[in-house]
């Protein structure tokens, strides 16, 4: 079942209710897409893209929702192989040496969990209902950080009387409900159906 961006904002609001206006319509908003990424990075989707490669151009766009590379196959009866490979941070991958012939490679790789435009929402069609409840845990401690931020900035404010310890322990309860829902986030991850590989390595690749 796809997931609409608004139902998950809405869950995380009913869950992480505001605290002194934090966090904001557009911080709840932000805390579900950076939640979506970061859950992307530890159970992606994987897909599979055609690379025409070109003679004399080593350089070539990878899709945009790519996170890492699986496999990179040349067919055998190809004249060019390639001896090495790289992925860069500009959301290129690079050859080498520069290829000699046009032909196809078949790029596998680990992808984004990505939305598209559903009216004025966005959907995501590869999100499961399981995917939703999980990654909303890492979407609920990222607003508890923010609020044990306000909280922490409301306590140097009024330094002064018991206002001022009232507010220094809202903070480090914040602190500690975000640190639960961290807990509960890697616990229910071990738990859940993989769509691809579990632990991503960040950085370029090398193949061979």
């Amino acid at each position: 079942m796809a997931q609409l961006l608004s139902d998950l904002v809405a869950r995380v609001k009913a869950d992480v209710p505001a605290y002194n206006s934090v966090p904001s319509d557009d911080q709840y908003e932000q805390a579900v897409e950076d939640a979506i990424d970061a859950y992307s990075l530890r159970n992606p989707i994987v897909a599979t893209e055609t690379l025409s490669l070109e003679e004399d151009t080593a350089d070539y766009d990878l899709p945009d929702d790519f996170l890492e590379v699986i496999r990179l196959r040349a067919p055998e009866s190809e004249d060019y192989q390639a001896e090495e490979w790289e992925v860069k941070g500009d959301g290129t991958i690079t050859f080498y040496p520069t290829p000699d012939v046009d032909h196809d490679y078949e790029l596998r790789y680990c992808a984004r969990h990505t939305g598209e435009a559903s009216g004025d929402d966005i959907s995501y069609a590869d999100l499961t209902d399981t995917d939703a409840r999980v990654l909303l845990l890492y979407a609920k401690s990222l607003c508890l950080q923010l609020q044990a931020d306000k909280a922490a900035r409301d306590a140097w404010q009024y330094s002064e009387g018991d206002q001022a310890v009232n507010k220094t322990a809202q903070a480090k309860a914040f602190r500690e409900m975000k640190q639960e829902a961290l807990a509960d986030y890697e616990r229910e991850l071990k738990r859940c159906p993989t769509h691809g590989r579990v632990g991503l390595t960040e950085g370029a690749k090398s193949g061979d």
